[in-house]
C-alpha cells in the first residue's frame, strides 16, 4: 500500500480551513490542525479522568498502569492530566499494599517520573516527587536510586513553591535512611557535611528537613559536624526539631471532670483508670502532669502536627512483649475493652531520633499498633518505622482495607498439588490416624491421573486418591464414606500443559471447602473489592459441581454429597458476567451460556424433582436424600433423642446409636427426624444458625425463601434466553425436564416418558409462564394478607406455619411481590423484625411459642442474627428495588455500626453470629 500523503482539496465555499484548502485566500480562515490542538487535550484530560474515576475501587493492576504511562511521555496531554494520573497513583501506592508499589516500579510510569521531576508544573513537579517518597516507603530506595533521580530532588528544594519544596523533601528524606542514600546525596548535591535546616515558615518542611539532616548525621556526620552546619546555630537544631510538630489540636474525647490533679502532691487521679497508665514499663514512662493541669483523655492535650502524621521508630519484638505483658490482662494477645488496663504506651516519634514522645492511648489504637507489629514480625522485620494513621485510620476505612488486601488473600484455597496439603491436613475430612482422601469425581480420568501424580510426588502426604462412582449422591454410598471421609475435587484447568486448581474463598479461617451459599454473599464483595477473576472462579466450581455431584454441594466434602443448599447461580453468574472484561464478547457469552444451562439442569433434577417437589401444591421443599446420624456432629448430641431406643432395645446409648447407623435397627420415627434434621442442613439455617423455625418439620416445609429464590431462577433464566441467546438456548446436556405445570398425575408416569432437555430450545415464553405459575402458587399457600406477611406452608399437615421468619424479605429481592403486598411487608411486619442491631431472624412471639415445644438442645434462635448476615442483604437490597431507601439504608446502618464496633472494641474481630438485641457479638453458643 502506498504511503499515506496530504492531498490539496477543492476550492469550495464549504472549505474554510487553510491546510486543507491552501490556495484559499481568506483572512478568517485557520489552520485546522492549530484549533483542534487545545480541543485534543481536552478530550485527552476528559478520557483520563474517565478512566481514573473508573478504576478507583479496583486494583492497581499492570494494564491500568500501563494506560497511564500511555499518557505521560506526550506533549499533548496537559500537564495538568499528567497531575491527575500521577496524584492518582501515589495515593493509590500511599494506602495501598507493597505489591501495590511494585506494580509501579516495574510499569513505565516509574521511567517517566524524572521527566515529570523537570515539569515546568508545580502540581506536576510535587505529585512527582511525592510518589518517589510513597514508593520509597514500601519498596526501599535502591530501586529509585537506579534512575538517578537524587540531584533533580535536590535542586527543587530551591524551588519557589514550598509545595514542591515539601514533597522534594519527604522523598529525599526516605532516600536518605540509607547508606547507599546517603552517599548519593552528598554526591549528587555537592554538600561537604549536612544541608542547613530549612527556614521556612510551614512546619511540616522544617520537620522533613530535620528528619533528613538526623538521616545523614546517622549514616555520615556527626553529631558536631551537623551542628556546626545548621544555618540557625547550635541551640537551633533541638528547637526546630521541637517546633516542627506544631501546635496541639483542641481534640477532646471525655470530659474534664474525669481527670483531676491532687493539690497535695501534683500526682494525677482517674475517675476512669483504664485512661491512662500506671507505673509504665521501662520505655514507656508516662510524662506527670503539671499541677493545676487538666489532661483530658486520649490525644486531646498531645501536640499533634497540622500538616504531617508523627511517625515513630519502633522495636518490634520488644514493643510487642511490652504492650501485650501492660494491656493483654486475659493473656489471649489481643488488646480488647474486657482487658482491665489503663490502654496506654508511649511511643519515641522517628523524627526526634527518640527524643520526642507520644501517648498511644485507648484501645483501638493499641490493638492496631499490635496487629502491625504482628504484621511486621511476620514478615521478618525487626525495627520499623510506623505512620501514625495506620493507627488512627478510620475503622471503616481500616476495615474496608483489611478486606480487600488481606482477609481475601487468607480465605483464597485451591485444590492441586500445592494447595492440598494445607486442606487435607483437615479434621473435617479425615479421622484420626486415616491418610488424608481426596475424591475424583467418575468421568475425569485426566484430573484422576493428576491427583495419582502428586500422592507419588509427594510421598510424605500420604495422599489418597479414590474415584467415585457414576451416580456419587446414592445415600446408600454416602453412608458407606461415613468412616472414609474426604475432600472432594473441584474444577481444574490447564496452565502449561499442567492442571492448576482455579481458586475459590473459603466462608472462613478454619474453613478449607467450598460452600454452597456463602458463596454466593462471598461473590458480592470480591466484585466490590474488583475480584473478578476470583469470583467467576466461583462460578465455574458450581458449574463443575452440578455436572459432576448433581447438585452445588453444602460443601465439597465427601459428606455432604446428598446435601445442596438456597440456590443463588442465576443471580451469581449475572452479576459476575456484568463485570467481565468486555473485550471478548463471545467468550463471556459461552461462559454465560455453561452457567445458565447448569442452572437449568439443577432446577430440573432437583428443585423440581422428587422429592422435593411437592406435586399437589407445586411447593419445592428442602428434602434431601441420605441414611443415619450426620456423620459430623458431635458424639453426644443426639444423646437425648436416643435414650427412649435404647432403653426399648436394652442397650447403652453408644451401642444403640452404632446399630442404628450401621442399619442393624430400624426405627422409622427415628429416620423421619433425622430427614428433618438433613433438611435443616440443607436449608442453610440449621445448628449453627439455631433455628426453631423448622423443629421437627423441616423437610414437609413449603418456604418462602425457597420459593422466592426459585422464582428469582425462572426470571433469570427468561430474561438471559431473551435478551442474551435471542430467545433460544439449546441445551448441551441430556436429562429429563421436571413436568409443567405440575400435577400428582404427572409426576407420577416414569421419568422415561418425560420430555428430555435437548428435544427443543429452551425459550423464554416457558420461563416466564413458570415464573408467573410460582407467584400464584406462592400467593395461594404463603400469604396471609391479614397478617401482612408470607409463611411457611406445612406440606404434609397442609397448613400454613405461624412461625413469623425473616425471611419474608426474600419475595422482595426476588421481585415476586405484588406492590401492596411490598407495602403491608414493609408497614406492618418489618417493625416485628427491627431490633438495635438490625434484623432478627424471628420475632419475639414466635420464638418464644416454638421454644415451649421444641426437643432440640441447641441454643434457640431470638435474639441472635445468623452466623454471617444474609438476611440482613436480602432484606437492604429487597427493600431498594421497591423503592423503600430510608428503611433499607436504616436497617444497613444499623447492622453495619454493630459490626464496626465489635471491629474497633475486639481487636479487628469479625464475628459469626451478634446478640442483635444487646448490640454485641459475646454470644454463648
Amino acid at each position: 500500500m502506498n504511503p499515506l500523503s496530504r492531498q490539496p482539496s477543492h476550492v469550495s465555499v464549504l472549505s474554510w480551513w487553510s491546510d486543507s484548502n491552501p490556495s484559499l485566500q481568506n483572512p478568517a480562515t485557520i489552520n485546522l490542525h492549530a484549533a483542534a490542538k487545545p480541543l485534543l487535550k481536552f478530550l485527552y484530560r476528559r478520557q483520563a479522568l474517565q478512566i481514573i474515576e473508573k478504576n478507583r475501587r479496583l486494583p492497581l493492576t499492570t494494564e491500568l498502569l500501563d494506560i497511564y504511562g500511555s499518557y505521560l511521555p506526550w506533549n499533548y496531554v496537559l500537564w495538568s492530566t499528567k497531575a491527575a494520573i500521577l496524584s492518582n497513583i501515589t495515593l493509590r501506592v500511599r494506602f495501598g499494599s507493597r505489591s501495590d508499589a511494585y506494580s509501579v516500579v516495574e510499569s513505565p510510569v516509574f521511567l517517566f517520573i524524572p521527566e515529570m521531576l523537570d515539569s515546568p508544573d508545580i502540581p506536576t513537579r510535587a505529585r512527582a516527587s511525592e510518589l518517589l517518597g510513597c514508593l520509597i516507603l514500601h519498596t526501599g530506595v535502591g530501586v529509585v536510586l537506579k534512575l538517578g533521580m537524587c540531584s533533580r530532588l535536590v535542586s527543587l528544594l530551591s524551588d519557589k513553591s514550598e509545595v514542591v519544596v515539601e514533597q522534594a523533601a519527604f522523598a529525599l528524606s526516605g532516600i536518605a535512611q540509607s547508606l547507599d542514600g546517603a552517599k548519593e546525596i552528598a554526591q549528587a548535591s555537592g554538600w561537604t557535611l549536612a544541608p542547613p535546616l530549612s527556614g521556612s515558615t510551614l512546619p511540616r518542611i522544617r520537620e522533613l528537613m530535620a528528619t533528613l539532616v538526623l538521616n545523614l548525621e546517622k549514616h555520615l556526620y556527626s553529631e558536631s559536624e551537623v551542628i556546626k552546619t545548621c544555618a540557625h546555630g547550635p541551640n537551633q537544631k533541638l528547637l526546630i526539631l521541637h517546633e516542627a510538630i506544631g501546635p496541639p489540636l483542641p481534640i477532646t474525647f471525655i470530659e474534664d471532670d474525669a481527670v483531676t490533679i491532687d493539690t497535695t502532691d501534683g500526682a494525677e487521679s482517674f475517675t476512669r483508670p483504664r485512661a491512662y497508665s500506671d507505673p509504665c514499663l521501662p520505655g514507656y514512662t508516662l510524662r506527670t502532669a503539671r499541677a493545676g493541669h487538666h489532661r483530658k483523655r486520649r490525644m486531646s492535650n498531645d501536640e499533634k502536627a497540622v500538616t504531617a502524621p508523627r511517625r515513630f521508630l519502633v522495636d518490634v519484638e520488644e514493643t510487642i512483649r511490652a504492650v501485650l505483658e501492660q494491656e493483654d490482662t486475659h493473656g489471649d494477645l489481643q488488646i480488647t475493652v474486657a482487658d482491665a488496663r489503663p490502654k496506654l504506651v508511649t511511643m519515641r516519634t522517628a523524627t526526634s531520633d527518640g527524643f520526642k514522645s507520644f501517648d498511644i492511648r485507648g484501645t483501638y489504637m493499641l490493638s492496631s499498633l499490635v496487629h502491625e507489629l504482628v504484621l511486621a514480625r511476620d514478615n521478618h522485620l525487626k525495627r520499623i518505622v510506623l505512620d501514625e494513621p495506620l493507627l488512627t485510620e478510620n475503622p471503616v476505612d481500616r476495615l474496608s482495607r483489611m478486606i480487600k488486601i488481606s482477609f481475601w488473600d487468607s480465605l483464597t484455597r485451591r485444590i492441586d498439588g500445592d494447595g492440598l496439603e494445607t486442606i487435607s491436613a483437615d479434621p473435617k475430612t479425615r479421622t484420626g490416624g486415616v491418610n488424608p482422601r481426596i475424591y475424583v469425581p467418575h468421568g475425569e480420568p485426566a484430573m484422576a491421573e493428576y491427583y495419582r501424580q502428586v500422592a507419588r510426588k509427594k510421598p510424605h502426604a500420604n495422599l489418597d486418591v479414590q474415584v467415585l462412582p457414576h451416580k456419587p449422591d446414592d445415600p446408600g454410598f454416602v453412608r458407606s464414606l461415613d468412616n472414609k471421609p474426604g475432600i472432594l475435587a473441584l474444577a481444574m484447568k490447564e496452565v502449561d500443559g499442567t492442571l492448576k486448581g482455579i481458586p475459590f474463598v473459603a466462608p472462613g479461617a478454619r474453613s478449607n471447602e467450598l460452600y454452597n451459599w456463602d458463596s454466593y454473599f462471598i461473590t458480592l464483595g470480591l466484585l466490590v473489592d474488583g475480584q473478578v477473576s476470583l469470583a467467576r472462579g466461583l462460578v465455574d466450581h458450581f458449574i463443575f459441581e452440578i455436572k459432576h455431584y448433581g447438585k452445588i454441594l453444602k460443601s465439597s466434602r465427601s459428606s455432604d454429597l446428598c446435601l445442596t443448599q438456597p440456590p443463588f447461580l442465576t443471580d451469581m453468574a449475572l452479576q459476575v458476567y456484568n463485570r467481565l472484561d468486555h473485550s471478548d464478547l463471545a467468550a463471556n457469552r459461552a461462559w454465560l451460556k455453561r452457567a445458565i444451562e447448569a442452572a437449568i439442569k439443577e432446577y430440573h433434577t432437583i428443585w423440581v424433582a422428587e422429592p422435593r417437589m411437592d406435586p399437589k401444591t407445586g411447593l419445592s421443599r428442602f428434602r434431601p436424600d441420605g441414611l443415619g446420624i450426620p456423620p459430623e456432629t458431635e458424639a453426644t448430641q443426639f444423646a437425648h433423642i436416643f435414650e427412649p431406643y435404647a432403653l426399648k432395645h436394652g442397650l447403652s446409648i453408644p451401642e444403640f446409636g452404632q446399630k442404628y447407623t450401621d442399619g442393624l435397627l430400624k426405627e422409622p420415627e427415628l429416620d423421619q427426624y433425622f430427614l428433618h434434621h438433613r433438611a435443616m442442613q440443607e436449608s442453610g439455617h440449621d445448628d449453627i444458625v439455631s433455628t426453631s423455625r423448622f423443629d421437627e418439620r423441616c423437610a414437609d416445609m413449603g418456604t418462602i425463601d425457597l420459593q422466592a429464590l426459585l422464582y428469582k431462577y425462572e426470571v433469570d433464566i427468561a430474561t438471559v434466553i431473551r435478551e442474551v441467546f435471542d430467545d433460544e438456548l439449546e441445551m448441551e446436556e441430556d436429562f429429563a425436564l421436571a413436568p409443567f405445570p405440575p400435577s400428582v398425575e404427572s409426576y407420577a408416569r416414569p421419568l422415561s416418558t418425560r420430555e428430555r432437555s435437548k428435544a427443543r430450545a429452551q425459550t423464554s415464553e416457558e420461563w416466564f409462564a413458570r415464573a408467573e405459575w410460582r407467584k400464584g402458587v406462592i400467593d395461594e399457600y404463603l400469604w396471609d394478607k391479614s397478617k401482612s406477611m408470607y409463611f411457611d406452608y406445612d406440606t404434609v399437615r397442609e397448613e400454613q406455619s405461624s412461625y413469623e421468619s425473616v425471611t419474608v424479605f426474600w419475595a422482595l429481592w426476588a421481585g415476586c411481590a405484588s406492590e401492596e403486598q411490598a407495602w403491608l411487608l414493609v408497614t406492618k411486619s418489618l417493625k416485628k423484625f427491627e431490633v438495635l442491631g438490625g434484623l432478627v431472624p424471628g420475632t419475639e412471639q414466635s420464638w418464644r411459642k416454638m421454644s415451649r415445644r421444641s426437643t432440640s438442645n441447641v441454643p434457640r434462635d431470638h435474639p441472635y442474627g445468623f452466623h454471617w448476615p444474609p438476611h440482613q442483604i436480602m432484606a437492604w437490597v429487597g427493600l431498594e428495588r421497591y423503592g423503600y431507601l430510608e428503611e433499607a439504608q436504616r436497617l444497613a446502618y444499623r447492622f453495619l455500626y454493630m459490626m464496626t464496633t465489635a471491629f474497633v472494641d475486639y481487636n479487628d474481630v469479625l464475628p459469626a453470629k451478634f446478640d442483635a438485641m444487646r448490640h454485641s457479638h459475646l454470644v454463648d453458643t
